[in-house]
């Protein structure tokens, strides 16, 4: 590949948590594309601390050749990214500034999950998510409405384990406790089913669970977690590609979105289905 003079060949991944297994599928992506560009790639663990992002990028900035940004910092407070003064490509958001942006259409993700949670006889939905999840939220509602309802909204104190766990009690011991609740990630819905089997409830008998990001994790859990998959990986190895063309000044900045894909797992199967699968026990027994 070309080598520009004066180049560090190092780029910075900077994410909102490193613990969280979503943001590792977007540097498995990146990194297997750099390695093949003879790339070095650093990986910035934001903790979740949107006041700490510029105080943290803005030092690395002289050390790096670009940067591939996953922030939470509302767009109209972003316009200090430009004075880094290095190519910049953004993760799963959308924004105002002159920024190539990689995505997925999580609308689309949410409006597959409420459609899947109709035809399986969930009526009562819940969504459990941080105040700034907006679309995925949408998403769902649009579907719902289709069938003449709404879903009820819950905030998460942050996008982790504990969090759902923490949630459980207060979502799911009220009088008209939801059939089907949609977390805005796997961490989330991992935390609820575990406060929720602690309290005694089954999954999905009581309560239906579903996710987003369709960590590796999910499908081994028990039940395993109905998720929409938004790409991670395939995220992280476009956002490479795009900002590795904009390091050589090829390309203008885009907004790539992807499509999302439901996969459907035993937590939150058909309630008919579920009571079926019971019966013959039943019967035998009698």
């Amino acid at each position: 590949s070309l080598i520009p003079t004066g180049q560090t060949r190092a780029i910075a991944l900077a994410v909102q948590d490193a613990d969280n297994p979503r943001f590792m599928q977007y540097f498995k992506g990146a990194s297997h594309v750099a390695l093949k560009n003879e790339y070095t790639l650093l990986l910035i663990d934001l903790q979740e601390n949107m006041a700490n992002e510029r105080s943290m990028l803005a030092p690395i900035s002289r050390r790096v050749d670009g940067f591939i940004i996953s922030s939470r910092t509302p767009d109209e407070s972003c316009g200090w990214l430009l004075e880094l003064g290095k190519p910049i490509v953004l993760m799963a958001r959308k924004t105002q500034h002159p920024l190539t942006t990689v995505r997925t259409n999580v609308y689309r993700g949410g409006y597959l999950l409420g459609e899947h949670l109709l035809k399986t006889g969930r009526r009562r939905v819940a969504f459990l998510g941080l105040p700034s999840d907006i679309t995925n939220y949408e998403g769902l509602a649009a579907a719902l409405a289709e069938g003449g309802l709404a879903p009820s909204r819950f905030t998460a104190n942050a996008p982790t384990l504990e969090a759902g766990e923490q949630a459980a009690s207060a979502m799911l011991l009220g009088g008209s406790r939801p059939e089907a609740v949609v977390c805005r990630n796997d961490l989330l819905a991992m935390g609820l089913m575990h406060g929720a089997q602690s309290l005694g409830l089954r999954i999905p008998d009581d309560v239906a669970v579903a996710g987003f990001d369709n960590i590796s994790v999910a499908r081994f859990m028990y039940p395993s977690l109905t998720t929409v998959d938004l790409r991670g990986r395939e995220q992280g190895e476009i956002a490479m590609q795009k900002l590795l063309q904009a390091i050589l000044q090829q390309g203008s900045t885009e907004d790539i979105v992807l499509e999302p894909q439901l996969m459907v797992r035993s937590s939150t199967a058909n309630r008919m289905q579920a009571d079926i699968e019971k019966l013959p026990q039943k019967t035998l027994g009698n």
